[in-house]
């Protein structure tokens, strides 16, 4: 039987060859590598890549190594995957830069196993936290009144099996909840609570109702590159909006970073704090998983997106909504 031949890259880039890895990885440094695909015109693939790997060679506590080119395929445009090795200054470096650039697949390849202190475990969680946040405004922002964005946190957190050597992680998340009209809040947070007191994926010990509060906010005008004084007909044209708000104190302990992750984001909290003064360890298959739910999370909704915007009249309803400042809302998700 003929052995299957390697695909080779069609362009090869290396950086820092005199670089000593091992000195680097000593200190606590995280290698890895980042697969983005690449479309281009056939015709300037090699300024092509060279735009979309500037970027990553600017970004702080980053050392690009190597780059690979591998051909898809080429017609009127090219199609090619990129290869990215680097090194990252922390791992929370390494998961900022796979949400900054959409990659389609992260690879950790080392170090074997990660500490990370409290600090670290908050930072990186408010880090997707604030992404995912970002996302999911956009897609609410371009739907219509009686739509829901699905978060895909949902669904990988059903499928997220336990971590056996990362340890128990006790949190504390906040959730606040929004509507106009008190009594579909009062239900939104009924319904809230009952479904944190059914999540098998953590071991709840408290929920605290904090009550519902009347809240206003006025719209209307808004021109951050004009500082003067606004004209009276603005002043008169803008709206005070009364809403509810409400605000769950959940205190929980989850098995593993990842569940931790998952949990915060699937209930989309607003704040939280890892109680406990301890250090966890994740080993590489566990960084490694953690890292896949947060790329296939951002596919996901990117893909919701594009879709939405594909559709007649959804992309004009999406612009005024940015122009409007009214990127989605707490209670648009199912």
């Amino acid at each position: 039987m003929k052995k299957q031949q390697k695909t080779k890259p069609i362009i090869v880039k290396k950086f820092n060859q005199d670089l000593e890895i091992e000195k680097y990885l000593n200190e606590g440094r995280i290698l890895g590598k980042i697969y983005l695909m690449m479309q281009s015109n056939p015709k300037v693939i090699e300024s092509a890549l060279e735009s979309t790997i500037e970027p990553m060679r600017n970004e702080r506590n980053v050392i690009l190594l190597d780059t690979k080119l591998y051909e898809i395929s080429r017609g009127a445009n090219f199609l090619g995957a990129l290869e990215i090795e680097l090194l990252t200054v922390d791992f929370r470096t390494f998961i900022n830069i796979a949400m900054k650039h959409g990659p389609v697949r992260v690879d950790l390849i080392e170090p074997d196993e990660i500490f990370l202190s409290i600090d670290n475990i908050q930072n990186i969680v408010a880090d997707v936290s604030e992404m995912h946040k970002t996302l999911m405004a956009h897609v609410a922002s371009a739907l219509k009144d009686n739509e829901k964005v699905i978060s895909p946190w949902d669904i990988i957190s059903e499928k997220t099996e336990p971590e056996n050597d990362s340890g128990k992680i006790s949190c504390v998340m906040f959730i606040e909840l929004q509507h106009e009209k008190k009594e579909i809040l009062e239900k939104i947070v009924e319904n809230k609570i009952s479904q944190i007191k059914s999540d098998k994926n953590i071991n709840l010990i408290n929920i605290s109702d904090y009550g519902i509060e009347k809240s206003s906010e006025i719209v209307g005008y808004e021109d951050e590159e004009d500082e003067q004084e606004p004209e009276k007909e603005d002043i008169d044209s803008e709206q005070e909006n009364d809403f509810y708000s409400g605000v769950l104190e959940i205190k929980f302990t989850a098995v593993g970073f990842r569940k931790l992750l998952n949990t915060v984001l699937k209930y989309q909290a607003s704040g939280i704090e890892i109680l406990g003064s301890d250090e966890i360890n994740l080993s590489k298959k566990q960084a490694n998983l953690l890292l896949g739910d947060v790329i296939k999370t951002s596919q996901m909704l990117s893909e919701q997106l594009q879709i939405l915007l594909s559709e007649p009249g959804r992309k004009a309803r999406y612009d005024a909504a940015l122009r409007e400042g009214k990127k989605g809302c707490a209670t648009c998700v199912k």
